[in-house]
């Protein structure tokens, strides 16, 4: 069993999941669930609503949740994938398109509309309104550029299928991310709970298989030598 080497300690990332869990209440699942909805019907879904709606059902103790942030994750993952291997294709053009990819994602200026991008040119009043009954205490207001926030997508999505038991799926994603990003701790610390989890899942399978099969065996040869 390879181990990744000095990352987060796996009980300190344990403690970070657990308070990421007592954080994804139901109520403000549903509070954060009324914005989102609200930013659709206004075709405003913009990169923080669904990264933070998405993140926040990944933490959720419904495994119906946790699989709908996955799929909001992705999603917000792939529309960032692509706008960075555009601006990529821009530099290497030196194309005027370039600028800086700094960008503040509570006012972010791309949104989702009929699952394309365009730009907000709404004022920060009506931005404000978007996100409804969430306040700022609710979610804390974070600043990522694109390639950070798509890394982020990529962990909380590798935590959600680690807190749905699929072990693999997850250490393949830390994999990946710790490709893009080798000093990642959090990524290294929950492939390292990953690859324990793994281990001692097959640990139990076997003491299980053994518990039931060694009576069983020793019943056989009771019997045969009656």
């Amino acid at each position: 069993m390879f181990l990744q080497k000095n990352t987060l300690g796996m009980s300190t990332l344990q403690e970070e999941i657990a308070a990421e869990q007592s954080i994804a209440t139901y109520e403000l699942i549903g509070k954060l669930r009324v914005a989102y909805d609200t930013s659709l019907r206004k075709a405003a879904s913009t990169l923080s609503t669904k990264f933070k709606y998405g993140k926040l059902l990944c933490y959720s103790v419904s495994r119906g949740c946790i699989r709908q942030g996955v799929e909001l994750l992705r999603e917000l993952q792939a529309y960032l994938t692509v706008e960075i291997q555009t601006k990529r294709r821009a530099v290497s053009c030196n194309s005027p398109l370039v600028h800086s990819s700094k960008s503040q994602s509570q006012d972010s200026e791309y949104v989702f509309v009929n699952e394309r991008s365009m730009v907000d040119n709404k004022p920060a009043e009506e931005r404000e309104e978007s996100i409804g009954s969430v306040s700022d205490s609710d979610i804390e207001h974070f600043e990522l550029d694109e390639e950070e926030l798509s890394e982020q997508c990529m962990y909380h999505i590798a935590v959600a299928y680690f807190r749905l038991g699929d072990y693999r799926t997850s250490a393949r994603l830390c994999d990946e991310l710790l490709f893009l990003n080798e000093n990642h701790p959090r990524a290294g610390a929950l492939r390292n709970l990953c690859m324990y989890s793994i281990v001692n899942r097959g640990a139990l399978g076997f003491l299980l298989t053994v518990g039931v099969a060694l009576p069983l065996l020793m019943w056989h040869k009771t019997a045969a030598k009656s």
